[in-house]
């Protein structure tokens, strides 16, 4: 269990908890009871993790209860409970929350059938502070010290037209939480759409598997129409199969139908790739690139393809952080002016003795890189992602549940990307540095050799 504790009179304390079946493999369901009695987001699924959120300080009793299908027992037996405490941090503090949701009808009324807006980001000055929405409800809050301050939504895809700028708010002692809510639309112009597709991969050995994960993202607000999907990859590699069959498979080409896309919603691939054992092929690189045909007039072209190298390695550190800049000229060099952008991958892999169930990786950014213009990438596994103390990006996988090496070696690796931009003005020869610490459960955190990229202003 994971706990956050809530200032006096309010209800920003939370815990994360993880079921898991009971020992004779029956399904567990969780509840939380506390000094409100049955107070809160109420019945977590069976074998999940999930978080119970604006809790006020106090006690509580999570129970963890046996499910069998038995009439007329709904639970039976194999009860376990656990006492929780909420700490109280007192009064010296607030809180602002809040959620972005998509206005579908443009009243800036929230309704029910209105979803929040997942992993959107929010600068409070001064500060900065940052904090990002959660991908169920939308919903976002911080913990701040009481004083007078500013909120924006950060987004290039997102419109908070009903509040547009940065809105002012008050933390005050003893009060209860700020509440700011951001109604959204879309910054594509009407009658138009714009679909972007990302491409993220792991490492590439010779004689073991390889994984790519794509992401097909619609960044407008309505459905995206039909859209194909197609993968070009390295043809020396040979397919296993993909988490989403493929229409076609046609020697080193891939290609998916998708129906349609709802609204600032996406769709995750996963592509299985053995690179044969073949000792010649260490430095050399493998090609593989992914294109999007949308059936609606797309007003940016430019992110309907993505391409990604990836160099053939021999005995490598399985925990690892890789930079790529947009122009793809050097995986050392930053050139200012034509880079737009740098996507980071994070590898690891568990070289331990047992499953590790969960695994999250934190990154604290240097100085120079733009929070603002963080997104979130694509990734070998469903992942949370959140931001800490300002400049450290966390992102959780739960229960992941990744076999050792020596039980099942292609099952052991996962990766997550993400993109980044450098801030203004870079002067010559700076270096972005930048290095992952990687969480397998409670063990301490296995340390990626830094990623280094050198500002670069020549034209050659």
């Amino acid at each position: 269990m994971r706990y956050q504790g809530s200032r006096t009179n309010d209800s920003s304390g939370s815990v994360t908890v993880q079921l898991g079946p009971e020992g004779h493999g029956q399904e567990t369901h969780g509840f939380l009871n506390g000094v409100l009695g049955d107070c809160c987001p109420g019945e977590l699924p069976p074998t999940a993790t999930g978080t119970y959120r604006n809790l006020p300080p106090g006690d509580y009793w999570f129970r963890q209860l046996a499910q069998v299908n038995a009439p007329p027992f709904a639970y039976i037996g194999c009860v376990d409970s656990t006492f929780i405490t909420i700490p109280d941090i007192g009064p010296g503090c607030g809180s602002v929350r809040g959620r972005s949701y998509l206005d579908t009808d443009q009243d800036c009324a929230p309704a029910e059938y209105q979803y929040g807006m997942a992993n959107v980001l929010y600068e409070i000055l001064p500060g900065p502070y940052y904090t990002m929405s959660l991908p169920v409800p939308g919903e976002y809050a911080l913990q701040l010290p009481i004083g007078n301050y500013t909120i924006e939504q950060v987004s290039n895809t997102l419109d908070p037209w009903c509040t547009p700028g940065p809105l002012p708010f008050e933390v005050v002692g003893l009060a209860g939480p700020v509440h700011v809510d951001f109604a959204d639309t879309s910054l594509v112009l009407p009658n138009a759409s714009d679909i972007e597709v990302l491409i993220a991969s792991g490492a590439a050995r010779p004689g073991f598997d390889m994984q790519y994960a794509i992401d097909v993202r619609n960044l407008d607000d309505g459905y995206s129409g039909p859209i194909v999907l197609t993968m070009e990859f390295d043809p020396v590699l040979e397919y296993l199969g993909a988490s989403s069959t493929p229409a076609s498979v046609s020697g080193n080409t891939l290609v998916w139908n998708i129906n349609s896309i709802g609204g600032m919603q996406r769709y995750s691939y996963r592509v299985d790739l053995h690179v044969p054992p073949d000792i010649q092929l260490l430095g050399t690189v493998l090609n593989a690139a992914v294109t999007i045909a949308p059936s609606l007039p797309d007003i940016n072209p430019a992110n309907n393809t993505a391409d990604l190298p990836v160099v053939v390695s021999g005995a490598y550190d399985p925990n690892d952080k890789l930079a790529k800049t947009s122009t793809r000229y050097s995986d050392s060099l930053y050139y200012v002016g034509a880079d737009a952008w740098i996507d980071y991958t994070i590898r690891f892999q568990n070289t331990g003795t047992d499953t590790a169930f969960n695994v999250v990786i934190t990154d604290t950014l240097a100085s120079n890189l733009d929070l603002r213009k963080f997104i979130p990438g694509p990734s070998s596994h469903p992942y949370e992602v959140s931001i800490r103390n300002g400049t450290t990006l966390r992102f959780a996988f739960y229960r992941i549940q990744v076999p050792d090496s020596n039980v099942n070696e292609a099952a052991s690796h996962g990766f997550v990307s993400f993109r980044i931009a450098p801030k203004d003005p870079l002067v010559p020869g700076e270096e972005i540095i930048n290095t992952a610490n990687i969480y397998f459960d409670f063990n301490p955190p296995a340390i990626t050799e830094p990623s280094v990229l050198v500002a670069e202003f020549s034209s050659g």
